[in-house]
């Protein structure tokens, strides 16, 4: 699923990123309102789907490091259910919004969003369901299945000096028998606490900034706050990236092994 989450990412990244460097440059949407909708939609699509895969992660660490229904390994089946679930999610949120009001510019006129301004009732209900269920619902899920998941690792982990070392209790024993597997569990839960930070910390902002115009319509925030909110929402497509480089050793090595110059691939399976 952190494939798929990157991907995410990096289509997002493209989509947004192009579109707004070039409407930023120009000082307007340039698309025309059928291209504003069409941006609108693959970027909220890209974005939920994002949100709830961060979701379905942490789930699903909370199963295999807790055990809440005994021993539980994530499977490649579970990984493509969940994948699909995520993006089904997703889509069905922005086609309604797509089927309501759709979407319009938002701050200085450069990027779409969805029109977070509406007077229409049925709207603004479908909008407070979206945030309700995507960002503050996802969010306590997220907050009790890490809670359990730091007060299992207080107990099994060490005292050393990680991350962890900061709230381990001096007496913890160490119930695992595998160091290997217990630093992989601590360095994967570790990483994905950094991805839902990251991600909850750029987009706490836009979610103020839209919750303030949906529920005082005839005094919207300032549209350069608008703007700023949004382009601190984008970073999140920066910081996931980051986070694999630095903390998945795996991914690291796999990006390591395509910057490799094909020379020296040749030479290391000659030596094997």
């Amino acid at each position: 699923m952190m494939r798929i989450l990157a991907m995410a990412d990096l289509f997002s990244a493209c989509i947004e990123g192009i579109v707004s460097i070039t409407t930023t440059a120009t000082g307007y949407f340039y698309l025309g309102q059928t291209g504003c909708n069409i941006q609108g939609f693959l970027i909220g699509t890209c974005g939920i789907a994002n949100l709830t895969l961060i979701c379905l992660i942490s789930i699903s660490r909370y199963l295999v490091v807790c055990q809440p229904f005994g021993f539980y390994e994530v499977k490649k089946s579970h990984a493509q259910y969940g994948v699909a679930t995520a993006w089904i999610w997703s889509l069905f949120w922005n086609v309604t919004q797509a089927v309501n009001d759709g979407y319009d510019l938002e701050g200085v006129g450069t990027h779409c969003a969805p029109v977070w301004k509406t007077e229409q009732p049925l709207s603004k209900i479908h909008l407070i369901l979206l945030v309700s269920f995507c960002y503050f619902g996802f969010l306590i899920i997220l907050t009790i299945c890490y809670a359990k998941i730091w007060l299992v690792m207080r107990k099994v982990m060490p005292c050393d000096n990680s991350f962890l070392s900061l709230w381990c209790r001096p007496t913890a024993i160490k119930l695992r028998p595998s160091t290997s597997a217990q630093h992989t569990e601590r360095e994967v839960t570790i990483t994905i606490i950094y991805i839902v930070a990251g991600f909850l910390i750029c987009w706490t902002p836009y979610v103020a900034v839209s919750i303030h115009n949906l529920a005082h319509s005839g005094n919207n925030a300032h549209p350069y706050m608008e703007t700023v909110s949004v382009y601190v929402a984008k970073t999140s497509t920066v910081f996931n990236p980051i986070i694999y480089a630095m903390r998945n050793s795996q991914i690291r090595s796999e990006m390591i092994g395509i910057m490799k110059p094909n020379d020296a691939k040749e030479e290391e399976n000659e030596m094997i």
